[in-house]
């Protein structure tokens, strides 16, 4: 009986500890630590009070390159190479990053551009009428990619994004199914018109915005939530669960723990939320 009391105890220390972990990772994301090494130095952040030493995973052999970097300034840009190649038509995207950032928009035609030290940093083809595109990492902190893709209006099959590590931003973009996945990094959705999605955060921020028809399904881990829903509250039915943090859905406030459902099951609209450690907020606009 003993062991199975102190493997219970043990059990619940090593919960305890990871969702400390998780904590202070949020913390420190959320004051500007580097999201691509998830690390948090003064090479990274301002508030790091020592003039050495780091907290962090580091992703990547060379540690020396880290102070090339500069997240609130131009500098990586400049220290690097701009592509640029006009696509061809397709009606699908599948795009699969390592480390780096994705940005996509609507535009007047279909174009990729991204900033990097080498050409093949990115590949892509259209296969089948989806275009498939895959961000390398090359071993080196200061070889990480930043993506732009340029999108005409016209109604996509598929966006299907993942990002390992990386933030992640689409605006104005129209699609039947989208699904948006990253480890570590930040979602920002602006403007999206999407039948079917599926957004999926390990760690970081959620912040998405549009009209989110039929189904939609958000899970986030560690870090805050923000939805604003077109529309008219009478269109949504929202299924909502936030283990730990504060939360507020259409103008009314859960303070903790909170699992709820809100509307009514007629609506043709399905929103269901699962977030783990962190704020979750709910709004409509019209």
């Amino acid at each position: 009986m003993k062991k199975h009391k102190g493997l219970k105890i043990s059990l619940i220390v090593a919960i305890v500890c990871i969702l400390g972990g998780f904590s202070l990772l949020g913390i420190g994301l959320a004051k500007g630590g580097s999201l691509r090494y998830l690390s948090v130095s003064n090479d990274t952040v301002s508030w790091w009070p020592w003039k050495h030493g780091n907290i962090g995973i580091w992703i990547g052999d060379d540690h020396d390159t880290l102070s090339e970097w500069d997240d609130d300034s131009d500098e990586y840009i400049r220290n690097n190479t701009e592509y640029k190649q006009d696509l061809e038509k397709f009606s699908g995207i599948v795009i699969e990053a390592n480390v780096g950032e994705v940005h996509i928009t609507s535009g007047s035609k279909n174009q990729l551009r991204y900033h990097a030290k080498h050409e093949e940093a990115i590949q892509y083809e259209v296969k089948d009428g989806v275009l498939h595109i895959r961000m390398q990492h090359h071993g080196n902190h200061n070889e990480n990619t930043i993506m732009y893709l340029s999108l005409t209006t016209d109604l996509l099959n598929i966006l299907d994004v993942y990002n390992k590590a990386g933030n992640i931003s689409i605006d104005g973009v129209r699609t039947k199914k989208l699904q948006i996945h990253t480890d570590a990094g930040n979602i920002d959705l602006e403007d999206i018109y999407s039948e079917q999605s599926n957004i999926k955060q390990e760690c970081g921020n959620i912040e998405m915005e549009g009209s989110f028809m039929n189904k939609t399904t958000i899970s986030n881990a560690v870090g805050n939530t923000e939805i604003t829903l077109q529309g008219n509250v009478r269109d949504y039915f929202i299924q909502a669960v936030n283990a730990l943090g504060n939360s507020e859905i259409f103008d009314k406030e859960y303070q903790g723990s909170m699992d709820t459902s809100v509307g009514s099951t007629e609506a043709s609209n399905h929103i269901l939320i699962k977030n783990e450690l962190g704020n979750l907020e709910v709004s409509i606009k019209d």
